[in-house]
């Protein structure tokens, strides 16, 4: 490789990949990053200068991940390069930014989950079955055809608690809304499979409503049953 190839036709900017084995990826900025995903520019246009232009038309890397795929197409990135957001997109829903074995905090929780419910429309949950010690035995995860609420089947979280040998069930939902205020649907239902979990000898350890910027504990500000420690048990 000649040593023209590692810059930019005119310029002194290195090009994405050798900057980054020069430097580490941390040393390369959003547009730099998406370049490296591009891989090729448009006519007229670098693949940097191609990656600039789309930041500041989509609202950065947060808006391009987060934009609906048929709002992601612009002069110059069409179908080859939006699969390729496409499926960054779905593998930061299948990777969790945290991989933890035990559970502490409702902050645990929102890393090991945001990947999840980072570009969903409609509510989803994730169901952490949990052994005295708080480490982690099953998971799953539930979504809805409704973007305004999601049933949860007590009946099946009781199996599952019971073919995990749980001693404790953490329910993470999401509300399209943003708002991370529990519902009086949220309230009800957190009721309900309380009274039916104590019945199997499971305790609902906590309820965390998650946005895509921060999270909100049911059981940390005492909503509900966590108000109300009567038959309790933590």
């Amino acid at each position: 490789m000649g040593i023209n190839n590692l810059y930019f036709k005119g310029t002194y900017a290195l090009k994405p990949r050798e900057k980054a084995r020069a430097l580490g990826m941390e040393s390369l900025s959003d547009g730099e990053l998406l370049a490296l995903l591009f891989e090729t520019g448009s006519l007229g246009e670098n693949v940097l200068e191609l990656c600039e232009r789309y930041l500041k038309e989509k609202g950065g890397l947060r808006g391009i991940f987060l934009s609906e795929s048929a709002n992601l197409e612009s002069y110059g990135v069409k179908d080859a390069k939006i699969y390729r957001i496409l499926a960054v997109r779905e593998i930061l829903k299948r990777v969790p930014a945290r991989v933890l074995e035990s559970v502490q905090t409702s902050r645990d929780l929102y890393e090991m989950t945001k990947g999840f419910f980072l570009t969903r429309q409609e509510e989803a949950a994730v169901i952490f079955f949990l052994n005295a010690e708080k480490e982690i035995l099953r998971r799953e995860e539930w979504v809805s055809d409704s973007k305004n609420s999601i049933l949860l089947n007590s009946k099946s979280l009781v199996y599952s608690s019971l073919v995990a040998k749980a001693k404790f069930v953490v329910i993470v939902h999401n509300h399209p809304s943003e708002s991370l205020t529990p519902s009086p649907s949220d309230l009800e239902a957190v009721r309900d499979l309380h009274e039916k979990l104590m019945q199997a000898r499971v305790v609902l350890y906590d309820c965390v409503i998650v946005s895509k910027e921060s999270c909100y504990s049911m059981r940390e500000h005492g909503d509900g049953i966590y108000g109300d420690k009567r038959g309790f048990s933590t």
